[in-house]
Parts: structure tokens; C-alpha cells; sequence
């Protein structure tokens, strides 16, 4: 089971780097490069992220973009919503129909019990605790 697609990977690893450097806006180009993302690609995330007000992003040739908000303001459930929706680990379907034991079923009960330890889990994760990992792990 994967929690992270590679676009919400691309996502934090970028906002990391965005917020490595506070006091001025970051290219696409200059993170794809720092972060081996294809541009195109990161491109396309960096546009999600302005629309959901998570970057903000300014055009022109001092362009770029920065962090719409605090870094410990952002947390990983948000990136995670604007690219794969709410943090559950089963939607309960059978042939895109919900289904039927749905209200009564008990692994369903015990699966939601489990989504709201781990979405308080990656939202007690922000961008500015990934950003001081990182500088640890690059001094050592």
C-alpha cells in the first residue's frame, strides 16, 4: 500500500525547498533542478498548490513562488488533500455503488478509527519540521 503519490511526494519536497528559503520567491526551474523533478511536472504541481492557497505565485522575471502562509501552518494533510483527496484507507464500494453493510459494517468502524489517528499523525507533521530535518540531515 502506498500512502504518498509521487505527485504529493513532488509537492513536499518542493514546499521544503520553498521554505528553505523564506526571503525569496523559487523558481520551478531552480527546484526541479535542487530536486531532480521534471519541470513539466513540477510545473503542474506548483499550480495546484497556488490554487489551493498554499503557494503564492508571482509572474514576471523576479517570479516565482513562496509559501502562501507560515511554514508551520502547513501540514501534511493539506498537501495530501489537494492531491489525493481526504486521508481514508477504504471508501467502502463495491462496483462504484457504496456499500450496503456500510453503517453497520465493524471493519469499517475500525478503519475510520484508524484514519483519525493517522490524519492527526500527518497533521502534527508541518513544512517547517520537514524544513529543520532536512538541514540535520544535510550536516551530518
Amino acid at each position: 500500500m502506498q500512502l504518498l503519490t509521487k505527485e504529493t511526494d513532488y509537492a513536499v519536497r518542493a514546499l521544503i525547498n520553498i521554505a528553505s528559503a523564506p526571503d525569496r520567491s523559487s523558481t520551478a526551474s531552480a527546484i526541479s533542478l535542487k530536486e531532480q523533478i521534471p519541470w513539466l511536472f513540477l510545473r503542474r504541481v506548483l499550480q495546484k498548490l497556488a490554487s489551493a492557497g498554499i503557494l503564492k505565485s508571482h509572474k514576471g522575471r523576479r517570479g516565482g513562488f513562496v509559501l502562501a502562509r507560515r511554514p508551520d501552518r502547513v501540514n501534511l494533510v493539506d498537501v495530501i488533500r489537494v492531491f489525493q483527496g481526504e486521508v481514508e484507507l477504504s471508501q467502502c464500494m463495491v462496483k462504484g455503488i457504496p456499500c450496503c453493510n456500510r453503517p453497520t459494517c465493524p471493519v469499517r468502524r475500525r478503519l475510520k478509527a484508524v484514519e483519525k489517528i493517522l490524519r492527526k499523525q500527518l497533521s502534527a507533521i508541518t513544512v517547517a519540521m520537514l524544513v529543520k530535518a532536512r538541514r540535520i540531515s544535510e550536516s551530518d
